[in-house]
């Protein structure tokens, strides 16, 4: 199957990146600290006091005006990006909702990426991420790498921590693409993405229509994560509970965005493919949290 097809692929392409709230992002792969010092990008002057370094002296300046000013610079901190795609057998049980995924997945790399950010790539029940460190030069790579995840190859939610740990900058930013359904392997997906240094993102896969399931009479449950039967008669009473555990659900996810200071998006995977991306880029462009 191809997930990105040329159209849409022009779409990420014209896609924009806008700073977070608080001004500190620009759109070259550094967070800009508050504070000035040495760097790379003249900030202003300002009037020298003893103690100054003399090296920052001005010397056109004092030329000119026989006035003492120093140079000052913004500094800037190189900022952490990851996106974390949930492979599990939950996400495979339909190709729309895995073929959704990837494309969320994608057009937020390719976005940072084309605006020179470095970007790691991580799949969930694999132990090494796939670093994208050559801007908008990686963007071929990190498409068919995504394209190479077929959609019976399902593994499991397992994340790697350590990774995720390693190697972080001052501000680091942490989507992470799933269903959020427990894998029934003894861990909760949302308590493994607690331990993920950073502000996270929960972008969740799903379908409008998921609350509302069109099921009546006898029926076979089959949990499609562990195999596991249940043989049941679902009628209104049924559905009614259904949906109030559906909606403590989605308060969970809710709660968890907020606590990361983030928000929570839900992808309509029955949507067309760019239709289904407007949560995450309003206005034609990705915030960053």
């Amino acid at each position: 199957m191809n997930n990105f097809p040329p159209e849409f692929i022009h779409y990420l392409l014209n896609l924009n990146l806008r700073g977070d709230s608080r001004g500190g992002m620009t759109n070259h792969g550094h967070h800009r600290s508050p504070h000035a010092g040495t760097s790379v990008e003249f900030h202003d002057f300002r009037t020298y006091v003893p103690g100054d370094d003399l090296r920052r002296i001005d010397a056109n300046i004092y030329q000119r005006h026989k006035k003492l000013f120093i140079r000052r610079y913004h500094h800037f901190q190189e900022a952490t990006y990851r996106i974390i795609i949930d492979n599990s057998a939950s996400l495979h049980f339909e190709q729309e909702r895995f073929h959704a995924a990837l494309q969320i997945a994608a057009a937020v790399a390719v976005v940072l990426l084309n605006h020179g950010n470095r970007v790691n790539l991580f799949i969930t029940g694999e132990d090494t991420p796939w670093q994208l460190k050559n801007g908008k030069q990686d963007i071929p790579r990190l498409l068919q790498r995504l394209d190479n995840i077929t959609t019976d190859s399902g593994s499991d939610s397992r994340i790697p921590l350590k990774h995720l740990r390693a190697g972080l900058g001052t501000h680091s930013v942490t989507w992470v693409i799933s269903d959020f359904f427990e894998s029934g392997d003894g861990g909760s997906f949302l308590e493994q993405i607690r331990l993920i240094p950073g502000t996270l993102i929960p972008v969740r896969i799903g379908k409008a229509a998921d609350r509302t399931p069109q099921l009546t009479g006898n029926l076979q449950l089959v949990d499609c994560e562990t195999g596991n039967h249940l043989n049941t008669v679902v009628d209104t009473t049924v559905i009614r509970e259904y949906q109030r555990s559906y909606d403590r659900f989605i308060n969970q996810i809710d709660v968890f965005a907020r606590q990361s200071g983030a928000h929570h998006y839900m992808i309509d995977s029955s949507l067309p493919d760019i239709a289904r991306t407007v949560p995450v880029f309003p206005d034609g462009a990705l915030t960053l949290n």
